[in-house]
């Protein structure tokens, strides 16, 4: 009869235990997925897994974050393995353009100035809307301008979210700067005065006679 509580009690004791077991265990388990959550796909130092997978041959109406979201990679991806592009606003028909591994670690871009030109010093005075094109892309990307610049520049747009492929728009060109008086030091428009040559077996002395009669 004094066996019977020995027995209780190492039967709660092993119970017990088994039951604790499971507790300890899970919170071990959730700790190690919390931890593998905190590393996130693609880290580690700067130039990591930037090897090029392939490469674009600029055409006619690409823009630099156009190519980007085709490869499904991003803007400052692109950048990173293109030291060439000077500015993402600025590439040509014909240029090659590495696209890096979509895990590529690339530092952030500085952000591009928003363009302040009301005109363009290019020579074109039209543009052919191709697929892609939004007016902003075109003003800000392809041309360098504002946007109300090249609205104003197109008033038969009216409603700037409704362009087309194939649609003509004006250029806003800037005014050559060769057209403009010359100035002489005292600020007024310099005036040239003409010079009289002597005509076909005119002497010397008759042409400064003819001067003096002017």
């Amino acid at each position: 009869m004094k066996l019977v509580p020995t027995l209780l009690l190492a039967s709660a004791s092993f119970f017990l235990s088994t039951a604790a077991a499971p507790t300890t265990t899970k919170t071990t388990s959730a700790a190690a997925k919390t931890s593998a959550a905190a590393q996130p796909t693609g880290t580690g130092a700067i130039g990591t897994n930037c090897n090029i997978v392939a490469n674009h041959t600029v055409v006619a109406g690409d823009t630099v974050s156009a190519i980007a979201t085709a490869a499904k990679v991003t803007v400052d991806q692109v950048t990173f393995v293109n030291p060439q592009i000077s500015n993402i606003r600025r590439i040509n028909p014909g240029d090659v353009i590495h696209i890096p591994n979509s895990k590529c670690v690339a530092p952030a871009a500085a952000p591009l100035a928003e363009p302040t030109a009301t005109c363009s010093n290019g020579t074109a005075t039209t543009y052919t809307v191709v697929a892609g094109d939004t007016l902003t892309i075109i003003a800000k990307e392809k041309l360098g301008i504002t946007l109300p610049a090249l609205q104003a520049a197109n008033p038969q747009i009216t409603d700037p979210n409704k362009i087309k492929v194939g649609d003509l728009l004006n250029i806003p060109l800037c005014k050559n700067q060769g057209t403009t008086p010359a100035t002489g030091s005292g600020g007024k428009n310099s005036t040239t005065k003409s010079v009289q040559m002597p005509t076909r077996g005119e002497t010397v002395f008759e042409l400064e006679a003819r001067k003096q009669a002017v």
